[in-house]
């Protein structure tokens, strides 16, 4: 496992701001005029207008502690905002760099949501990350939390199945399910997989429960997914842009145990649990 080191000017900026959170909610130390968040949950007190946005930095580096995920969660408790990261901004020792790496939660209900993988880190590299928040609402109120996290996620077998199903039914095309591919059996038969929870944009839970599917143009064809209706902890769904098709009755029964916050199906944007005329289906 690798073990880094971070620059004693990040160590102490960082430690530093993890005495002063505790101190004070909305209290940080800044780095060239940009708020550095800690580990731990930050309430600003100042307010987020519509159009308005709040730029803060994420440190996003391994310590002794070896290598782990890190969790960025927006919750708005009144208003709408959205939340991006990018990065890295600063490397480790300072010099300034272009952004690798960016990730955008922009639901338009519950929590933002942003899990950036080891590996994706790895890749991208380690540092100062750029975190914004946007607001959407006259009166944002809002909590930033960054952690990191330990556990090794890889969907549990009954739900890595649903994958298995859906590229079998879908993705017979040459070059579809970009991601998928990379995650299930019938794409790599003899090739190491790499655990879907780490693939960008996709969502699981610390347990490895697929929390985010998201597929947008990558040139599925089939009738709705039926497997689907097994991801019980899915909350968010992007399938548009898509040849799929399939009668509303029968959509709707496949979705109707799941508890889903988000959809995205044949062009629109959907909130709430799912109601008959989101699902405009191709060819009927």
């Amino acid at each position: 496992m690798h073990h880094y080191r971070r620059s004693p000017a990040i160590s102490f900026l960082v430690s530093t701001c993890l005495f002063s959170i505790f101190l004070a909610k909305d209290v940080l130390m800044t780095y060239n005029g940009q708020y550095v968040v800690p580990p731990g949950t930050y309430a600003p007190s100042r307010s987020l207008g519509s159009g308005d946005e709040h730029t803060y930095l994420l440190n996003l580096t391994f310590d002794e502690e070896g290598e782990f995920d890190f969790e960025v969660v927006l919750d708005v408790d009144s208003g709408d905002a959205d939340l991006v990261v990018a990065g890295p901004v600063l490397t480790p020792d300072g010099t300034p760099a272009r952004a690798q790496m960016q990730r955008v939660s922009d639901h338009f209900t519950g929590q933002e949501y942003i899990f950036l993988s080891r590996y994706s880190i790895q890749k991208a590299g380690q540092g100062l990350y750029q975190a914004r928040v946007r607001g959407y609402g006259s009166d944002n109120s809002y909590r930033l939390t960054l952690e990191k996290t330990f556990s090794e996620r890889e969907p549990p077998a009954d739900e890595q199945a649903v994958l298995e199903a859906i590229y079998k039914d879908c993705c017979e095309h040459e070059g579809s399910c970009r991601s998928l591919s990379g995650s299930v059996r019938a794409a790599k038969p003899n090739g190491d997989l790499t655990s879907f929870c780490h693939v960008p944009n996709q969502g699981c839970d610390k347990d490895g429960h697929i929390t985010a599917l998201r597929l947008p143009g990558e040139g599925l064809r089939c009738d709705f997914p039926q497997a689907i209706r097994r991801l019980p902890w899915l909350t968010r769904l992007g399938l548009e842009d898509n040849n799929i098709t399939g009668r509303m009755e029968e959509v709707l029964d496949i979705l109707a145990p799941l508890s889903l916050e988000s959809l995205l199906g044949a062009g629109r944007t959907c909130r709430g649990p799912p109601q008959p005329e989101w699902w405009v289906s191709a060819g009927h």
